[in-house]
Order: C-alpha cells, then sequence, then structure tokens
C-alpha cells in the first residue's frame, strides 16, 4: 500500500509536467486548428537552452530566457511562414510542423552535440518531504507546484482578461471574431508564443531531474499527444485531467511492471477513448 501511495504521488507531480507541456498544445490547437508536431521539440530546445543559460548566467536567468528565446522565435516563425501557410490549409501547417521538429532536432545536435548536460538541484530546492513513509523530493514538489500555477495564471487570464476573452471568441468562431474585430492572426501568434514559452519552461524545469539529452523529446512528445487526445482536443479542463491520469497511469506501471509500463497505459487509453470518444471533456461543439 505504502508503495502505491508513493507512485501515485509521484505520478501525480510527473503529471502536473506533462500538464505545462500539454497546455500549451492544447492552447494553440483550441485557437489555431493547428496540431503543432514540432511541439516536443520546443521542449527540448528550452532544455538545452537553459542547460546552457545556467552555465553562464544561472539558474533563474535560464528559467526565464530559455521560454522568452522560444517564445520570440516562435512570434519570428509565425509571421514570416506560419501565417501564409494557415492560409493554405490545416496540412499545409502541420508539415511544416512535422519538417520543423525535424530541423530543431538536427540543429540541437549540431550545436549542443550528442552528449547530455546535466544541471544541479538550485541549493534552496534541495533534500526531500516524508511522504507516506518514503522520500519525495522537495524539488519535485516545486516544479510541480510551479506548473499548477502558472497554467492556473493563464486559465485565470483566457476567462478574467480582454485578452482572454478575445483568444477565445477565436477559437469559438475565428469568422465571427473577424467581424467583431479581433484579429485573428494576431490571436494566433500570441498563444503559439505562450504555448511555446510554456514547452520551452517545462524543458528547464525537468533539468534538474533528468538533465539535457538527445532524444529526450520522443517521450514527452507521444506522451503529451496522448494527453490533449485524451483529454479531448481544445479543452484545457480536459487537458489538465489527462495529465494526471496519464502520470499516475505511467508512474504505477513502471512500479510494478516496468517491461510493460507503456502497454498499460495504451490500453488504458484505448479503453477510455471507447468510453469517450471525443476526450474527458470534450471542447465545446463536440
Amino acid at each position: 500500500m505504502q508503495t502505491a501511495a508513493l507512485a501515485v504521488a509521484g505520478g501525480l507531480l510527473y503529471g502536473c509536467t506533462l500538464l505545462l507541456v500539454a497546455t500549451g498544445l492544447t492552447l494553440v490547437f483550441g485557437v489555431g486548428r493547428v496540431v503543432n508536431f514540432a511541439h516536443g521539440t520546443l521542449y527540448a530546445l528550452g532544455a538545452f537552452l537553459g542547460a546552457s543559460l545556467h552555465a553562464l548566467a544561472g539558474w533563474w536567468a535560464a528559467c526565464l530566457l530559455a521560454p522568452a528565446l522560444v517564445a520570440a522565435a516562435a512570434v519570428a516563425l509565425d509571421l514570416l511562414v506560419i501565417r501564409r501557410l494557415r492560409r493554405r490549409g490545416e496540412m499545409a501547417v502541420l508539415l511544416f510542423t512535422f519538417g520543423l521538429g525535424i530541423v530543431i532536432d538536427a540543429a540541437i545536435t549540431g550545436i549542443w552535440g550528442a552528449r547530455s548536460y546535466a544541471v544541479p538541484v538550485p541549493a534552496a530546492l534541495a533534500g526531500g518531504v516524508a511522504l507516506f513513509g518514503g522520500q519525495i523530493s522537495l524539488y519535485s514538489i516545486v516544479l510541480a507546484a510551479s506548473a499548477l500555477a502558472v497554467t492556473g495564471l493563464l486559465v485565470a487570464a483566457l476567462h478574467g482578461t480582454g485578452f482572454g476573452l478575445r483568444l477565445r471568441a477565436a477559437a469559438e468562431d475565428p469568422a465571427t471574431a473577424e467581424i467583431a474585430g479581433i484579429d485573428v492572426d494576431r490571436a494566433f501568434t500570441a498563444v503559439l508564443a505562450i504555448g511555446s514559452g510554456f514547452a520551452a519552461l517545462a524543458g528547464v524545469l525537468v533539468l534538474p531531474m533528468i538533465g539535457a539529452s538527445n532524444g529526450m523529446d520522443l517521450s514527452v512528445t507521444v506522451l503529451v499527444f496522448i494527453v490533449v487526445i485524451v483529454g479531448g482536443l481544445g479543452s484545457l479542463p480536459g487537458t489538465a485531467l489527462a495529465s494526471l491520469l496519464v502520470g499516475v497511469i505511467l508512474t504505477l506501471g513502471a512500479t510494478y511492471a516496468a517491461s510493460s509500463a507503456y502497454l498499460l497505459l495504451f490500453a488504458a487509453v484505448i479503453a477510455m477513448l471507447l468510453l469517450r470518444p471525443f476526450g474527458l471533456v470534450a471542447s465545446r461543439g463536440e
């Protein structure tokens, strides 16, 4: 029982990390109806940028600058390329983001090489917390709390500000939003920047736990797409619930059947989709 409780706690903490990455993907899809296949590589890019910035300027500079740089690059790409491709249809953007992910992966290998980069846990966050007769890393708790706080601030902004109202209007009915004077292209640029920054921030925050290494985006990409599909495409509440469920299922599987953890996860996903084909919390209109 103690082992199971610790596994569930660890799964919830891991799910919060997935939530930070998946929220960005959900937001981009919700407003632009664009599936960003490069999203996972932005997570990896954030980790590698964070490792370099940590070496140059310290931990807090890495947390601030890496997401900002990735978000700025996303804005530039949207203005130069993606905005034009969106007028050609969703498939054009999908193919571009797929190719972009490959290019970013190659760039990471070219710039940082085929090696791993480790970053120590900040001294103030070292140590552990006693829980269920075991120890949970203090840093993992702070990471989860940070992910929940950032996501919570985003949700509050979406529902409590004029900016959020415009984004939600653009997501619900772009044509009507345009007639009402809302710049849908600018709204998409904003959510692409926010979503990309979220992915990069998650990459920085996991550095003290897993470091930065080539291929680190692959497993996260798979898990994040599972989260978004299970939660309901474009649904932030669904994404939050699915993130925690996926984290718990994966951690319990790794604890009791390590060689079959992903098999158990995929079986659970299939069962959930059979029961809820449009996701746990389907977005409006589905």
